[in-house]
């Protein structure tokens, strides 16, 4: 291919664009080393704020969400899990779902001590905000994409139970997350005792008559995946 199809000027614009790019991926990965310092030694209100700045910046582009988590943010953001404190926590666990968009940074996530335990914990908590027991349960059907992590959230203590409690009083988005949460779970055959156990085909049957709740079709599909396996099939008989 000859080069004389670039006038010089669009090559220099190329080269602009490309210089850009770098001067804005170089801003983004200094804002997340800046913030992560504050969740690192901030007092309590810098943490809050930076773990909402993390958030929003997670919110778009996977340069971002790679940039966020090369700067080390996850172990810092799993700790906030437990502060105690709802806004903080709401804000930690929406930065990790938005995070956990890339691939890479399911496995990431997964791997980082507590994170699970932590997720769970918020979409289980009393103290909570519905919003962040949502998104509690959003990044639980992000990170189960990856088959181990349906064995670890599967396992835990409660997880279950929180997503099919959020299944039953959540709003309709929250009700969809829940059921796609339990869905990919019960994608792992050792899983779908444990949700049947924890009285998911009931509550699926009473959602199947309710249009309003917006989850029919999500929960015709868990129950189909529940009975078809045998699992299930007795509560209905």
């Amino acid at each position: 291919s000859s080069s004389s199809s670039s006038s010089p000027s669009s090559r220099e614009g190329a080269v602009d664009h490309i210089s850009a790019m770098k001067a804005a991926v170089e801003a983004v990965r200094m804002t997340a080393e800046f913030l992560v310092g504050k969740l690192a030694v901030g007092s309590p209100a810098r943490q809050l704020q930076a773990a909402y700045e993390l958030r929003l910046l997670a919110k778009t582009g996977m340069d971002n969400r790679r940039l966020i988590a090369e700067a080390g943010a996850v172990p810092f953001l799993v700790n906030l899990l437990a502060s105690g404190d709802p806004p903080t926590q709401e804000n930690a666990v929406t930065a990790l779902l938005n995070l956990s968009i890339l691939d890479h940074n399911k496995l990431l996530i997964a791997g980082a001590p507590g994170a699970v335990d932590g997720v769970v914990g918020i979409l289980c908590s009393g103290g909570a905000s519905m919003e962040a027991r949502e998104n509690a349960a959003a990044a639980l059907f992000s990170l189960s994409v990856v088959d181990d992590c349906k064995v670890a959230i599967g396992s835990r203590p409660g997880a279950v139970e929180g997503l099919l409690r959020l299944l039953r009083e959540g709003t309709p988005a929250g009700k969809r997350d829940a059921a796609t949460a339990l869905h990919s779970l019960a994608l792992f055959r050792g899983n779908r005792g444990r949700v049947v156990a924890a009285g998911a085909v009931p509550l699926l049957v009473e959602l199947l008559g309710d249009a309003s709740a917006g989850v029919t079709d999500d929960a015709l599909e868990l129950l189909a995946l529940l009975c078809g396996s045998g699992e299930g099939a007795g509560e209905l008989a």
